[in-house]
């Protein structure tokens, strides 16, 4: 039975003979019912022998069976679906994050300042487009996967205008007091749209409608799939980080608040008006928060109001 492969899966009832190397005890153990994503609860660290089919393998160090494969003695190997699995998953996780922090990184490079209200916009994005979904689907009298276009465009609007606003109001007054004063009032802020947020929506967690349609999974061969939801988010993500980034390098608005965040005064007497570079930094930053916030909404299907704070 030595290097003969064992395949190990979820379903298998695997009957483990232990012999204690001192005493020379046998005891028996039964393990049914292993997780797909592992088995913990029972690790060996005598020799023992796994026993199946007629295929005897001797294993002397200590591990944790999970499901997999034992393809020869002393050995056992993670199955490879498993580490796809969650490279896809980190992958789709991390895709929609960047989102938040490209408009996190965006203000702080260009005022130096933590803005922490960045988060509650993200999770006031997550919100509207919950109001936005559940009023297409009492609109349409039904769902599709299609609805999403427009709720986005409206939330990615109206959260770049609220973004504008929170700048004209609480940040530009402050610019020249100072470090501490726009930071503290970064937070007033923050804790401004999380309170309005619980006080309109209530403190349970809410759940987005179930209508659509983005269900499925595309097999990738070797034993991994990916989700037909995790695509729609990796393209989405990944063509808004492209067309900032195009936007910034290409264009004379994206040059001057590269020149912005290296200095304002000389960005002044080069004739770029910093005011309105600074607006349009708070414009694309919520709006791409918001965007996030709808994303993650649809991906976990439910969230409450403590979304923001990441």
């Amino acid at each position: 039975g030595f290097g003969q492969a064992l395949d190990l899966s979820s379903n298998d009832t695997i009957r483990l003979k232990v012999e204690d190397m001192i005493s020379d005890k046998a005891d028996k153990y039964q393990l049914t019912g292993l997780a797909t994503e592992g088995y913990v609860g029972t690790t060996f660290s005598t020799l023992f022998k796994v026993e199946r089919d007629g295929i005897t393998t001797e294993i002397t160090e200590e591990r944790n069976y999970a499901s997999g494969i034992l393809d020869q003695p002393n050995e056992y190997k993670e199955p490879v679906s498993t580490w796809q699995r969650f490279d896809i998953n980190g992958l789709t996780i991390g895709a929609f994050y960047a989102l938040v922090a490209l408009g996190y990184t965006m203000v702080y490079g260009v005022l130096k300042l933590i803005n922490f209200a960045h988060g509650d916009m993200f999770m006031w994005g997550a919100y509207l487009g919950l109001t936005g979904l559940n009023v297409a689907v009492a609109l349409l009298s039904g769902g599709s996967a299609l609805m999403l276009i427009p709720v986005i465009i409206l939330v990615m609007v109206t959260m770049a205008l609220v973004g504008v606003l929170v700048e004209r109001v609480a940040y530009r007054p402050l610019r020249s007091a100072g470090r501490l004063a726009p930071v503290i009032s970064a937070l007033g802020v923050a804790f401004i749209l999380q309170s309005l947020a619980r006080n309109v929506y209530g403190a349970s967690w809410k759940t987005y409608p179930n209508v659509l349609a983005l269900g499925g999974r595309i097999n990738l061969g070797g034993g991994a799939s990916v989700a037909v939801m995790q695509i729609v988010v990796l393209a989405v993500s990944f063509a808004l980080m492209g067309a900032l980034y195009l936007f910034v390098q290409r264009t004379r608005i994206g040059t001057a608040m590269r020149a912005v965040s290296l200095d304002h005064d000389v960005s002044r007497l080069m004739g770029i008006d910093v005011n309105r570079i600074i607006a349009i930094v708070f414009l694309i930053g919520p709006g791409l928060g918001g965007i996030a916030g709808v994303i993650v909404g649809v991906y976990y299907g439910s969230f409450d109001f403590t979304l923001g704070w990441l």
